[in-house]
């Protein structure tokens, strides 16, 4: 009967240290995406258009919160290739293209639809 209780609290110990390491791999994870996209927020977001900056839910979840921050990110590029008049067609951008486009204000000829993920990219 010892030997039960035993493997029954190794289990719930187990258990408990598993669902935490989720949730702390999930902060850390998103930490990261955010940081990878954080020159371009502040550049296109906070400093050329604020507005686009919404509130988001109330969530444990930090992987909710950066999201909403790459939604920002895509609405203000889409506001300002509406300024920039980008034609709709073009083409395809790059992670550079786009850089070099909200570093210099130059689209080199692409549009604004290779901007958006590629046909059946999306899941």
């Amino acid at each position: 009967m010892d030997l039960t209780t035993q493997l029954a609290l190794i289990g719930a110990v187990l258990t408990t240290f598993g669902l935490l390491w989720s949730s702390i791999e999930g902060v850390f994870r998103s930490q990261k995406q955010r940081r990878d996209f954080a020159e371009l927020y502040m550049v296109v977001v906070k400093e050329r258009w604020p507005g686009v900056i919404r509130g988001s839910w109330a969530s444990f979840d930090p992987s909710r919160r950066t999201a909403d921050r790459a939604n920002e990110v895509l609405d203000a590029l889409s506001m300002q290739a509406d300024v920039d008049k980008l034609p709709e067609h073009g083409l395809p951008a790059t992670a550079e293209s786009v850089a070099r486009w909200v570093h210099t204000g130059n689209p080199e000829a692409s549009g604004s639809m290779g901007c958006g993920p590629r046909l059946g990219s999306m899941r």
